[in-house]
């Protein structure tokens, strides 16, 4: 998420249910209720939260995000980490 919010509200919602550390082979689900079912309930609530008066409590959120980049200059910062310079490390 930490890129996704430079340009636009966002949130990480952690959940019970696993062990291990994510992104491993030791990281395993233990309980499906409190790792899928409970999560889907709270996200389920909260786009009705968001949603209800014709979203304008969704509206209010985006409106007064203080953005860290416009739009433009996020694409101009990610395009900056990619490109096609080739060195000749041999002639240092």
């Amino acid at each position: 998420m930490g890129d996704l919010t430079n340009i636009m509200p966002g949130t990480i919602i952690e959940v019970g249910g696993m062990m291990g550390s994510p992104h491993t082979k030791e990281f395993h689900i233990v309980d499906t209720d409190a790792a899928y079912i409970k999560p889907a309930k709270l996200l389920a609530m909260i786009a009705v939260d968001l949603l209800i008066n014709t979203s304008q409590r969704a509206q209010n959120i985006i409106d007064s995000y203080n953005l860290a980049l416009n739009k433009s200059e996020y694409m101009k910062l990610m395009d900056s980490f990619f490109n096609n310079n080739q060195y000749d490390y041999f002639s240092l």
